[in-house]
């Protein structure tokens, strides 16, 4: 991934554009515009100030498709390991929230103790916890 946009030229870019009146046209003349120098000055940034945040969202956008793949991966494995792990046996009788509730909590003590959960699955050859 690329170098992030530093927060200074981050806050150069704000600044700048900030100090503009709303609704102010993005032109100049001489009795135009309330602050004719202020909007130039932003003006004349404003081809560097896009590609720059541009760029930066690109950035971000590659990184976030990044973490979203990274979680993704750690879902299926998670999912694997829940689907490894010895489920209990209930009795015949046992009413189905009792056992879904059961279940529930084996679950989230395997994703939270992961290898370390005294009913943890080791895939072949894996070493347990």
């Amino acid at each position: 991934m690329s170098e992030s946009m530093p927060p200074e030229r981050l806050a150069e870019i704000t600044a700048r554009w900030a100090a503009v009146p709303a609704g102010e046209p993005y032109w100049v003349t001489v009795t135009g515009a309330s602050q004719p120098g202020v909007t130039m000055t932003a003006l004349s940034h404003a081809g560097e100030d896009v590609s720059a945040l541009l760029a930066e969202v690109e950035r971000l956008t590659a990184q976030v498709a990044a973490l979203e793949s990274a979680l993704t991966g750690q879902r299926e494995r998670i999912a694997q390991d829940v689907n490894r792990a010895r489920r209990p046996v209930f009795a015949k009788g046992e009413t189905p929230e009792n056992v879904a509730k059961t279940t529930r909590a084996i679950d989230i003590r395997l994703i939270e103790m992961g290898p370390a959960a005294p009913y943890w699955v080791p895939e072949a050859g894996e070493p347990r916890g």
